[in-house]
């Protein structure tokens, strides 16, 4: 038997579209994903009672694989995770804002320590690949979601590393039948309602992006901006790629103690 210590092991509770980042910088954690359509549908309603029951159960499986501390990266508000805790090992959560957030660090904050700026959708790889966003709503509702999966699974086939889990969220589903006997005219005037306000799409990429995924932010800004055409004003949509600041991500999972971006609770204390 081998006298070296065992490796501390770590286990994650996160948003799925961390995804690709996970997978780069933390490959041997034990990660348990919560599905982005919780937090972001109903549009920005995020559906509370669903997220903290998807996260306890997750954080009791993790500690029944003998973990040794959990780490939570998951953005909700404090009432929202109020009596999440662990029983045996320490869970940290995380302070660093959401899943676009966490990788805009490299920027200045605008008012109120937001870094996310008004008027822009932002996209990041994870969102791209596992994320129901308000585009494959709307191809949803107009019955065009079959094509849409097909240019998909024809990214996913030239590369082994994407996971293109969207087209089997719940959300999906419901905008396929819900789309059913509703107008062309109709549906774009519901879409319109809900990014009519966006006039930038930003591409935030941390450098696990694809050509296939600038094609899509190019697609989402064509989305908008068409709907503001037909809908709105007729205002232009601008895209743009940014690079995305992974080093707080990287030090909330090299820590195993409270940071700057990571709070500590002992097992046993709430959060």
């Amino acid at each position: 038997m081998s006298d070296l210590p065992r490796q501390d092991a770590l286990g994650i509770v996160a948003c799925e579209t961390l995804y690709a980042e996970l997978d780069r910088f933390a490959p041997d954690a034990t990660v348990r994903y919560v599905p982005q359509e919780y937090h972001e549908f109903p549009v920005n309603v995020p559906r509370n009672a669903e997220i903290v029951e998807v996260i306890e159960r997750h954080v009791r499986e993790l500690e029944d694989a003998d973990i040794d501390r959990i780490h939570l990266l998951y953005d909700a508000d404090d009432e929202a995770l109020s009596g999440i805790q662990t029983e045996r090992v320490p869970l940290y959560r995380s302070r660093a804002g959401d899943c676009v957030s966490v990788f805009l660090h490299g920027i200045e904050p605008l008012e109120f320590g937001e870094r996310k700026a008004s008027g822009t959708y932002y996209l990041t790889r994870g969102w791209i690949d596992r994320g129901l966003d308000a585009h494959k709503l709307y191809r949803g509702f107009l019955g065009e979601g079959e094509q849409l999966i097909e240019q998909f699974d024809r990214a996913a086939a030239d590369t082994d590393e994407l996971t293109i889990t969207w087209p089997d969220a719940d959300g999906f589903e419901r905008a396929v039948e819900r789309g059913q006997g509703m107008s062309r005219e109709a549906i774009g005037r519901f879409f319109h309602d809900v990014v009519g306000f966006y006039d930038r799409v930003v591409l935030v990429d941390t450098g696990t992006c694809r050509e296939f995924h600038r094609e899509y932010a190019e697609s989402f800004r064509e989305f908008v901006a068409e709907l503001s055409a037909e809908h709105g004003d007729g205002h232009d949509v601008t895209l743009s790629v940014v690079d995305g600041d992974t080093s707080v991500l990287e030090s909330m999972l090299e820590s195993d103690g409270e940071t700057e971006h990571l709070e500590r609770y002992p097992a046993g204390k709430p959060i």
